[in-house]
């Protein structure tokens, strides 16, 4: 579908020791993260969904912002994200990532071109944020 596929599983984090007590230092006042204090997460449908840029055949039938994430994808000063077949996951519901270790949903990315898609993790996906958002 252009790119864009259900996603058919959901997500659990595996929470640990490190993770509680970061936890704990947020309650507390203290940065674990470098996401700013005030930055709230967010999702942008209801669908868990995983797109694959490499799958796209019509970019202006994608949503809004997986567009943008298309877009972002594709400048030339991040070939990187093609040459090594960067994926990205939406997620409405928040997971702790491998990174940050902080509760987060939105979109993030599969940095790792080996990862099976059926069986995705928390720990394989990366927070990028509101990155690709203009102001």
């Amino acid at each position: 579908m252009n790119g864009v596929y259900k996603l058919k599983q959901e997500l659990f984090s595996n929470v640990t020791k490190v993770d509680l007590l970061q936890a704990m230092m947020v309650d507390l006042g203290v940065s674990v993260s470098n996401i700013p204090k005030d930055y709230q997460s967010k999702s942008y449908t209801e669908n868990a969904e995983v797109f694959i840029p490499e799958r796209v055949t019509k970019r202006d039938e994608l949503p809004e912002f997986w567009k943008m994430v298309f877009d972002l994808h594709n400048e030339p000063r991040r070939k990187d994200c093609v040459r090594f077949g960067y994926r990205y996951v939406h997620l409405p519901y928040e997971i702790i990532p491998r990174y940050p270790r902080v509760p987060c949903k939105g979109i993030f990315c599969i940095s790792d071109s080996t990862v099976d898609l059926t069986k995705l993790t928390a720990d394989d996906l990366i927070h990028i944020g509101n990155e690709f958002e203009e102001d």
